[in-house]
């Protein structure tokens, strides 16, 4: 179903998961990653959402603007217009608005992340799997540079804003992370980077770190740590 309004850039598209149980339930925003796929990325994220359905959450499986099409803050833009459409549907959906929660991998992680830390949508827990944390890690890729529109040396400012690891504050909401120690396209320093600022804020959170597996396998074979997200989730939505 579309859920931007017919004046968005952009139609995109999301998919409902429900519970059996009746609702109101407690809520997913769940984003795929790489922001290089266009619209069928969705299905990546399928198998996460059956799983959340069937421990009792609605899920909301989207899709967003992504590079290099389309440059920042587009899929934060559009994070929160979903969030928005959840929570105007909410009666009809069967979720609970005040009860949601963003999860996410790869670059759907780092969407995940940056539209709870920048404070928006009253989000009451994340997930990010392997999730670009810091921008400035990629200062030289041409990928990030369209993204942004600029060098790290032109645009300080705007690599600062779009990190999230700059928004971690004591009201941010709970964070689970998990990441392949492995991985070389997502360096494992991200995750470790939003930890010491997590730490600092004493904001609640939690890490799983997976043996042996890069950015890719961690996602197909992640070792628990999905399962072990959902229960995370749990002690903060349910």
């Amino acid at each position: 179903m579309v859920f931007t309004p017919e004046s968005w850039q952009k139609q995109l598209k999301g998919d409902a998961y429900r519970p059996k149980d009746g609702g109101p339930a407690p809520a997913v925003l769940l984003i795929h990653g790489d922001g290089r796929l266009g619209d069928d990325g969705r299905w990546q994220m399928g198998a996460i959402a059956r799983k959340l359905a069937r421990r009792g959450y609605y899920v909301f499986n989207i899709t967003y603007r992504m590079a290099p099409d389309w440059q920042y803050p587009a899929p934060l833009l559009d994070a929160r217009e979903a969030l928005a459409w959840m929570r105007a549907n909410s009666e009809k959906e069967g979720l609970d608005p005040e009860r949601i929660g963003t999860f996410g991998y790869s670059a759907g992680g780092y969407v995940a992340s940056l539209v709870a830390m920048k404070g928006d949508g009253n989000i009451k827990a994340v997930v990010a799997g392997a999730a670009p944390s810091d921008l400035t890690y990629y200062s030289e890729g041409e990928l990030i540079r369209g993204f942004l529109g600029g060098t790290l040396g032109e645009i300080p400012e705007l690599f600062h804003d779009a990190s999230p690891v700059n928004h971690v504050r004591s009201n941010s909401p709970p964070v689970y992370l998990y990441h392949g120690e492995k991985d070389l396209l997502v360096h494992p320093d991200h995750s470790r980077e939003m930890l010491v600022e997590l730490e600092k804020y004493r904001v609640p959170h939690e890490i799983r770190w997976i043996p042996g597996r890069g950015h890719v396998s961690a996602f197909i074979l992640p070792a628990g740590a999905t399962d072990a997200a959902i229960d995370f989730l749990d002690r903060y939505l349910k």
